[in-house]
């Protein structure tokens, strides 16, 4: 079989950036590394998920600004912290207004509340503060040091978990040749994530509901799925193959069963 193609180092990777105040960096430092977390991987050095923070990001002896516009530009999705201080910074609404006028996604974050029409808060910061209010934001209000339990980070992982998934979306959509998509498939496998396994489980479903199922591609996604599930035990792998002969025709689950009988690595 001839070798699968390279795809670019960051083509599975959500690139965050994160936008704050350095008033809340005792906060930002704490979340920064939860949402390092959630892109970890059992291998060393691979990870789902980049996260911009200009605390560790800005080499010593750089241009800082300049440093700061090409992480904001080559970002997948702006994570802004919502405070009263970020909220009149200038600084951080130059970076939003940047991220808009590149369509980046923004998820708005409350960290602390906004008074609304205090003194600090007129002009051109209460303009910012409004038009970031209509955005969805997730709400840590309460959130206390050292910030590592609040019922909403769940949330907050989901939201990168669903624009990963978005962005590996666009990678498959893209025209390309069957090679391209056995190596996307073979590096999710690689991989060996929760978010990956998921993934490649939607995808199958997808495939398979189709009229008529498109049986030959989720024989790919199926064996890399196999794979990562036979490695965690075949209890995993039963409790999936039960959930789709609930769900799916007995005639198109057989593909799965065949997967799971014969968990081929895809690459």
């Amino acid at each position: 079989m001839s070798a699968l193609p390279q795809l670019p180092d960051y083509a599975l990777v959500l690139r965050v950036f994160i936008s704050y105040s350095r008033q809340d960096r005792l906060f930002v430092d704490a979340v920064h590394a939860y949402l390092t977390a959630c892109g970890e991987t059992p291998h060393p050095g691979l990870t789902l998920t980049t996260i911009w923070y200009d605390q560790r990001s800005i080499p010593p002896g750089q241009e800082w600004e300049k440093v700061l516009i090409d992480g904001l530009l080559s970002t997948d999705l702006v994570v802004l912290f919502v405070s009263p201080d970020s909220m009149t910074s200038e600084y951080v609404q130059q970076e939003i207004e940047l991220a808009h006028l590149h369509d980046k996604p923004i998820v708005p974050v409350l960290y602390r509340p906004v008074i609304e029409n205090p003194p600090a808060l007129q002009g051109a910061a209460w303009e910012f503060y409004t038009a970031v209010r209509r955005l969805q934001w997730i709400s840590l209000e309460g959130i206390e040091f050292p910030y590592t339990v609040h019922p909403q980070l769940s949330l907050l992982s989901s939201t990168l978990e669903e624009a990963w998934g978005s962005k590996v979306e666009r990678l498959l959509a893209s025209p390309h040749d069957a090679k391209i998509e056995r190596r996307i498939i073979c590096d999710l496998y690689k991989t060996d994530h929760p978010w990956a396994v998921r993934f490649l489980d939607q995808r199958i479903e997808v495939l398979m509901r189709q009229s008529p199922p498109n049986e030959r591609r989720a024989q790919y996604f199926a064996h890399a799925l196999a794979c990562i599930q036979a490695a965690n035990g075949p209890a995993t792998w039963d409790a999936r193959l039960n959930w789709w002969r609930a769900e799916i025709s007995p005639v198109h689950t057989q593909l799965l069963e065949y997967a799971a009988r014969n968990p081929t690595p895809p690459c």
